[in-house]
């Protein structure tokens, strides 16, 4: 009797959506926090019984050097949560793809195994990326932004965030490249002003809004700190969640070429 494969892609890609969620929550919560003239107490001892920093000296100066370090250092991490969250992801999408091969071109158990253990002590989520294209032919909408993503992680990581000769990838500087979108306002001579500008504008008449695809980048140097601001960090959310879609839909199609029995994932 011939073997059923049956995956729920639907639960796979929540998972990866997960990393998303949670990054989007995070900024929120830290810069939140951080920027709330109110929120100023570090005290812990109500809950361990310990002190380590006076709080009757957490003030002034202190106190907004505290904050500020604090913001930047959450959303730095909201960067390293989305990289690890979705080489996790990519990890589950490898587990899935062996045990199709499994069932359907006869991959043992213990080559499978091996397979997946190869697969998932690849630190880069680029490598991961390419793997899955060339061996499988599944892959994202746009995973040629994922290695400036991993120069990124590793920067924070093992750099406390200070850019060092070997995170470079374009002659002195690391640049951060990832695909978003700008709402901008198209003035009647084909003009546009980005909606969201400090200074604001002033218009006679109506004029239409719209959305701009386009790729953005940041640029550091040798000992210049990584920093990302909480518009830059929510853009590499909406990106991670396409890469998870994209990369689910096309993992249904080569599931579907294996014969694998699976429900459609949804599409939005």
């Amino acid at each position: 009797m011939a073997q059923v494969v049956r995956l729920n892609l639907d639960q796979l890609r929540e998972s990866g959506l997960t990393g998303c969620r949670r990054a989007a929550a995070f900024a929120g919560l830290v810069v939140n926090a951080a920027r709330d003239a109110n929120f100023r107490s570090i005290e812990l001892a109500p809950f361990t019984h310990l002190e380590i920093i006076p709080v009757e000296k957490f003030t002034g100066d202190l106190l907004h050097t505290c904050k500020s370090e604090f913001e930047r250092w959450g959303l730095r991490n909201c960067v390293r949560e989305l990289f690890e969250r979705h080489s996790l992801f990519m990890d589950a999408v490898h587990r899935n793809i062996l045990l199709v091969e499994q069932v359907k071109s006869g991959v043992t158990q213990k080559a499978a195994v091996e397979a997946q253990r190869q697969f998932a002590n690849r630190t880069s989520i680029a490598d991961k990326s390419k793997w899955l294209s060339k061996e499988f032919d599944v892959q994202s909408q746009r995973p040629e932004y994922l290695s400036a993503i991993n120069l990124a992680r590793v920067c924070i990581t093992h750099r406390g965030s200070i850019v060092g000769e070997e995170d470079l990838n374009s002659g002195k500087h690391l640049i951060l490249r990832w695909f978003a979108f700008e709402e901008v306002i198209v003035l009647p001579d084909g003009k546009e002003l980005n909606l969201w500008a400090s200074e604001g504008h002033v218009f006679d008449g109506e004029s239409p809004i719209a959305l701009k695809f386009l790729e953005k980048e940041l640029r550091f140097e040798v000992g210049q700190t990584f920093d990302l601001g909480p518009r830059e960090v929510q853009e590499l959310v909406i990106y991670f969640t396409n890469e998870v879609k994209s990369l689910v839909v096309s993992l249904a199609d080569f599931m579907r070429k294996r014969g694998a029995e699976l429900e459609s994932p949804r599409q939005g």
